[in-house]
């Protein structure tokens, strides 16, 4: 085995919008920290995005194109790959829509060079629209510590961080093998961050500065965001039972209340064009498989669902059964808001 000569390895999975992918190349370029690969991992771009890839290669050694040969077809696929091919001791999976702060790759890599107690070190996003970041924004931002126990979040579908915001130690993900689940549509980051904290890989947030800036269009919504559609319920299903599964095999029934409201969440994301009820059907037998309760509970919600929607709208009909927990959900949500804006003000 040879020995690594480059300290950090950045994976980038690279899907068209060239104008967007060399603003976050350049962001990349900028930096103070000069010790590292970008493995920009192609997923059958245009050819003006290959030519733009082309350029930035041609340029810079550091940055290398990788065209995925093999299926699926997906940003995952291209992260497994950059994890296989990734040289440095320290790895970053960044996405090619975004932005990130001249000192984002030296405070990452110096932070984690100084902490060998940890396999990976979590760092604040913040949001970048209108060409410009926003590091007191609340929402759509990751990577604060708001939490006691994030295992309970992530199990709920409430994101303490996402992938952007770590540092990981190369050798920590590949001898506990950690990988992308190819088989998502969504849901990817909550599934790779869960495996790394059951797997027991140790980790802190440091608390600094927004370094990351994740892209959201001028009305406020994610850029990379759309409506789940019928391709996505065998993902979801599949992502759900995959949680229950790995879950209960470390903690037992300790942290099923928490599932159950993550399905929840997922339900009600899917259903904003109309109760599939198929579906429906699906998740809540798959769930009694996992806690014969809360299946019971989810099927009678369910029924309910189906019997308003005789009688009015589809959203309405999925709304109503579902309100009180809406309702928590949405206080769960500004509450996080409320902290991290906390955090942002002693930090300023």
């Amino acid at each position: 085995m040879t020995t690594n000569t480059i300290k950090l390895s950045i994976v980038m999975p690279v899907f068209n919008r060239k104008n967007l992918v060399a603003i976050m190349l350049n962001s990349i370029l900028a930096n103070d920290f000069i010790d590292y690969e970008v493995l920009a991992i192609d997923d059958g771009s245009d050819e003006d995005t290959l030519t733009l890839l082309n350029e930035y290669q041609n340029k810079d050694n550091r940055i290398k194109l990788i065209q995925r040969t093999e299926l699926p077809k997906g940003a995952t696929k291209c992260r497994n790959i950059g994890i296989d091919k990734a040289q440095g001791e320290y790895i970053i999976f960044f996405d090619s829509d975004d932005i990130i702060t001249p000192s984002c790759l030296s405070t990452r890599v110096n932070a984690i060079c100084k902490r060998t107690d940890v396999d990976f070190l979590v760092f604040p996003s913040c949001t970048y629209y209108k060409d410009t970041l926003h590091p007191m924004d609340t929402k759509f931002v990751y990577g604060h510590k708001v939490h006691d126990d994030d295992l309970q979040f992530f199990c709920q579908r409430l994101l303490p961080f996402v992938v952007v915001n770590n540092i990981y130690r190369t050798s920590s993900l590949r001898n506990h093998n950690i990988r992308w689940d190819e088989q998502l549509k969504s849901l990817q980051d909550c599934d790779f961050n869960v495996q790394t904290i059951l797997a027991g890989l140790k980790y802190d947030y440091v608390e600094t500065k927004p370094d990351y800036g994740y892209r959201i269009d001028e009305r406020g919504a994610a850029v990379s965001s759309g409506i789940i559609t019928k391709a996505h319920f065998e993902s979801n299903l599949h992502s759900i039972n995959k949680l229950y599964t790995m879950v209960q095999n470390v903690h037992g029934h300790g942290y099923d209340s928490h599932l159950y409201k993550g399905v929840l969440y997922v339900f009600n994301n899917i259903m904003t064009n109309g109760i599939e009820f198929s579906f429906a059907n699906q998740l809540s037998s798959l769930v009694k498989s996992h806690n014969p309760l809360h299946g019971t509970l989810l099927a009678i919600r369910f029924g309910f669902c189906r019997i308003l929607s005789h009688f009015l709208s589809p959203r309405h009909s999925r709304q109503i059964p579902m309100s009180l927990f809406i309702i928590r959900r949405l206080r769960q949500e500004k509450n996080n808001e409320q902290k991290i804006a906390q955090l942002l003000q002693q930090k300023s």
